[in-house]
C-alpha cells in the first residue's frame, strides 16, 4: 500500500511497520505504570488508543505525514498490547478449571477476527481498480475497523457500568 499508493521509500515503510510492535513492547512498561484493574485498562487506555489510531487513519487517510502513520501504528500497538494483556489477566483471574476454557475462547475469537479481517481485506484489495479508488478502499477498511472498535468500546463501557450496579 505504501509503495504502490503513497510512493514511500522502503526505510520509511520499515519505520511505520516497526512502530506497532514497539508499541506492544511499550505496553508492558505502561501496564506497570498504570497499575489499575484490567477492566479500567481496557476501557480507559487500550480501546481509546486503538480508536485514536484508526480514527486518524480513517478521517485523514492518505493526507497525513509519515510521522502521523508512525504515531497511529505506535498507538495501535500500545493499545493492543494493553488490551491483550488485560484479557489474559482476566482469564487467569478465573477459577483454575475455567482458565483453559476462557483462554481457548479468547484465542478462538482472535483467530476468527484475523481470518475474517484478512478475507475482507483481500476481497476488497483484489478488485482491479485505479489507485485513487484503492485509497478509498483502504479508507473503507480503516473505517470498518474503527466502527468495530467503537462498538467494542461502547459495549465494554455499558458492561462495566452494569457490573458496578
Amino acid at each position: 500500500m505504501f509503495i504502490r499508493e503513497a510512493d514511500y521509500p522502503i526505510d520509511y515503510i520499515g519505520l511505520i511497520c516497526t512502530a506497532s510492535p514497539i508499541g506492544v513492547i511499550l505496553s508492558v512498561f505502561g501496564r506497570k505504570v498504570i497499575n489499575s484493574s484490567c477492566n479500567k485498562i481496557i476501557l480507559i487506555y487500550a480501546l481509546p488508543l486503538m480508536l485514536f489510531a484508526f480514527a486518524l487513519l480513517f478521517f485523514v487517510s492518505f493526507n497525513i505525514s509519515i510521522f502521523n502513520y508512525v504515531i497511529a501504528a505506535l498507538c495501535y500497538g500500545l493499545g493492543g498490547g494493553l488490551f491483550q494483556g488485560s484479557l489474559i489477566q482476566i482469564a487467569m483471574d478465573q477459577k483454575k478449571d475455567e482458565q483453559s476454557t476462557i483462554g481457548g475462547l479468547l484465542r478462538l475469537f482472535q483467530n476468527g477476527g484475523i481470518i475474517i479481517g484478512s478475507a475482507c481485506s483481500l476481497m476488497l484489495l483484489e478488485a482491479k481498480i485505479s489507485p485513487l479508488e484503492n485509497i478509498s478502499t483502504y479508507q473503507k477498511l480503516w473505517g470498518i475497523t474503527f466502527s468495530v472498535l467503537s462498538i467494542m468500546f461502547v459495549y465494554s463501557y455499558v458492561s462495566l457500568f452494569r457490573i458496578k450496579k
